[in-house]
């Protein structure tokens, strides 16, 4: 399940990842790119777009999936506190929908802003999978927030 889909790079990763018998469930408010819809087309990969906020009631016939991915970000407001509240929203929504839809032994990985909250979330987080970590990848510029948290292998 890939959380902030548009316009669509996680996702074609995923379908790279997969190949034709994956299944992949993609969720944004904006439209996938055309590219991303060709590569998805060309790869056979099984695919669901729902094209909706991520705070909204998801349907009852998405089933168990392996791993959710969120690139889940808000509409920046220019104000520190505005954007750090929103993006702690928006990952905590992630989180919310990975214990719905997550298998046992199913993978979690979210985007998120380095904070005292966001590392607090991130404990609390890691207790629910064999490995759970805050992890910052060396392409990532020096002085940016951006730090991904990644939990492999949801304990039931």
């Amino acid at each position: 399940m890939d959380l902030g889909a548009a316009p669509g790079s996680w996702t074609e990763y995923l379908i790279e990842v997969l190949g034709k018998p994956g299944q992949i469930i993609a969720l944004d408010q904006k439209p996938l790119s055309m590219t991303c819809l060709g590569k998805i087309e060309k790869m056979g990969t099984g695919f669901l777009f729902l094209q909706q906020s991520v705070f909204d009631q998801l349907p009852n016939s998405i089933p168990q999936v392996d791993a959710v991915v969120s690139d889940l970000a808000p509409a920046t407001q220019g104000s520190k506190l505005v954007d750090q509240a929103g993006s702690l929203a928006l990952i905590t929504r992630a989180y919310e929908i990975a214990e719905l839809h997550l298998k046992t032994g199913g993978h979690f990985v979210t985007k998120l802003f380095h904070s005292e909250d966001t590392v607090a979330l991130a404990k609390t987080w890691s207790k629910k999978f064999k490995l759970g970590k805050l992890y910052k990848p060396p392409a990532t510029h020096k002085e940016s927030q951006e730090i991904y948290f990644v939990g492999c292998h949801l304990i039931p």
